[in-house]
C-alpha cells in the first residue's frame, strides 16, 4: 500500500502539537482512542497502529510525520519505531529546505516586480545599457563601442579602477553578433602564476602530474561569446 495524505481537523492537530511538544515521537495503538482522539480521525478507516513524530527546526515544530503500521500489528515493533525515529531529522531538514526555497522564490518574485517597476519609471526595457553620460560626455566612447562591436578583433580597454571598463565591455558584447553567447569575466590578477595556462586554455586528462580530468579553459567556455580579461596587465610576460 502506498503513502496517503489524511487531513486533520484543527482540534486533532492542536492536540498532536501539544503532545509532541513534550516528546518527539508518540505511538497510537490499533483499535483505540488516544487521549480522547479517535485513531480513525488520523488514518480514516484503516485499522492499524500509527507513529506520529514531530519535525523540528531547532526547537520549533514545523510539521508532523505520521507512519501507519501493518494491519496485524497492535503496536510498532521496537526496530520499526527506531527507523521512524531516525527519519524525523532528514524529513525535518527537507521540509525546512522546501520552506526556505519557497521563501526565496517569493523574494525573487518581489525583486523582479520591483525591477520591472523601476524600469518602467525610467522608460527602459533593460538596465544593461545604462551608461551614465552615453549621450553627452561619453558619446565619443559609445561611437567607438558601436564601431568595434561588429568586429571579431580583440579590444583593449584602458582606464583606472572603477571607471567602468567592465560595463563598456558588456555593452560591446550586447551590441555584437555574439550577444546571445556567454559573457565571462576573469580576474587575471587572481590566477596563480603556475595555473595561468591551465585556467585560460584548459588541459587534457593526464597532460601533466595532477591532471586527473579534462579541464575546459576560459577561452573555450566563452566560445561564441565574449571573454573579458580584467586586470590583464597583472599577467606575467613570460
Amino acid at each position: 500500500m502506498g503513502p496517503r495524505v489524511t487531513p486533520l481537523s484543527r482540534t486533532a492537530l492542536s492536540r498532536l502539537l501539544e503532545w509532541l511538544s513534550r516528546r518527539t515521537l508518540w505511538q497510537i495503538p490499533r483499535d483505540g482512542p488516544f487521549d480522547g482522539l479517535d485513531v480513525r480521525e488520523l488514518v480514516g478507516d484503516m485499522n492499524a497502529p500509527i507513529l506520529v513524530g514531530s519535525l523540528l527546526s531547532g526547537q520549533t515544530p514545523i510539521g508532523l510525520l505520521a507512519v501507519v503500521g501493518m494491519p496485524d500489528w497492535i503496536v510498532f515493533p521496537e526496530d520499526a519505531a527506531n527507523v521512524v525515529q531516525q527519519l524525523l531529522e532528514p524529513f525535518a531538514v527537507a521540509l525546512e529546505n522546501d520552506r526556505r526555497l519557497r521563501e526565496m522564490a517569493t523574494l525573487r518574485e518581489a525583486a523582479e516586480a520591483e525591477r520591472r517597476s523601476l524600469l518602467a519609471k525610467l522608460g527602459r526595457q533593460s538596465l544593461n545599457d545604462a551608461i551614465v553620460g552615453a549621450d553627452s560626455g561619453l558619446k565619443h566612447v559609445m561611437e567607438r563601442v558601436d564601431l568595434v562591436a561588429g568586429s571579431d578583433a580583440p579590444v583593449l580597454l584602458f582606464g583606472e579602477t572603477g571607471t567602468g571598463k567592465e560595463l563598456v565591455a558588456r555593452t560591446i558584447h550586447q551590441r555584437s553578433p555574439r550577444a546571445k553567447g556567454p559573457f565571462l569575466r576573469v580576474n587575471c590578477g587572481a590566477i596563480p602564476r603556475e595555473l595561468i595556462d591551465s585556467q585560460l586554455f584548459g588541459h587534457e586528462r593526464g597532460s601533466f602530474t595532477g591532471a586527473v580530468e579534462t579541464h575546459q579553459g576560459w577561452f573555450e567556455r566563452a566560445n561564441h561569446g565574449t571573454l573579458f580579461l580584467d586586470e590583464i596587465g597583472e599577467l606575467p610576460l613570460d
